[in-house]
């Protein structure tokens, strides 16, 4: 009994620490609704050091305009963050934010930018299948050759798919994502699998 008396009080702190709002989470919030009006009053009050999570939140929400705004007040459009390393353009790839993604690219953001694994932001929207973002990121001269660590380019992840649980795509072949692949890059081959899941 005591120790289960224990484990909840633990639980409980861990609940009430973990609902506190500092100010990288304030700012965070208010780039995620596209609130600028509340990004200039929290910057006023100091929180510039909370730009590079705030430009996560705001690609990850689909808010352009706050984008713009953070990247004018000094937030990089290449930062990276999050457990997997991600840049801000891979998190607005990850939740299919084609409108962040424009804003990143003409804010400056390294299209052909890899994580510590190798992945690219071309590579995770072909195994997503998000093919209006593959044809963006094609348009701003993505390198469709780029490989994963494990040896895998675009059209190695359009051909398989990925097993994200956001986004399972995995045993299945994002073929229209294939087909714009293949007309921005005629002679691009999968370079580790084939295309036969393709038909």
């Amino acid at each position: 009994m005591r120790i289960s008396m224990w484990i909840a009080l633990a639980f409980g702190s861990f609940l009430l620490v973990g609902c506190r709002r500092g100010p990288t989470e304030a700012l965070a919030v208010a780039a995620s609704h596209g609130d600028l009006p509340e990004m200039d009053r929290l910057l006023a009050a100091g929180a510039s050091g909370d730009i590079p999570a705030a430009l996560i939140w705001a690609a990850r929400s689909g808010q352009p305009a706050a984008i713009d705004y953070l990247v004018k007040r000094g937030g990089d459009p290449n930062e990276t963050g999050g457990v997997n390393g991600w840049t801000v353009l891979m998190h607005a790839v990850h939740k299919d934010q084609p409108r962040s993604v424009a804003a990143l690219l003409r804010d400056g953001a390294n299209v052909n930018a890899q994580t510590s694994g190798g992945q690219t932001a071309l590579i995770m929207a072909a195994g997503y299948g998000y093919t209006e973002i593959v044809r963006m990121l094609m348009m701003h001269n993505a390198d469709p050759r780029l490989t994963t660590d494990s040896g895998e380019n675009a059209l190695d992840r359009a051909a398989s798919g990925v097993t994200d649980i956001d986004r399972f795509t995995y045993g299945s072949c994002q073929v229209e994502t294939v087909r714009v692949l293949r007309q921005f890059a005629p002679d691009l081959r999968p370079a580790k699998g084939d295309l036969k899941k393709c038909g």
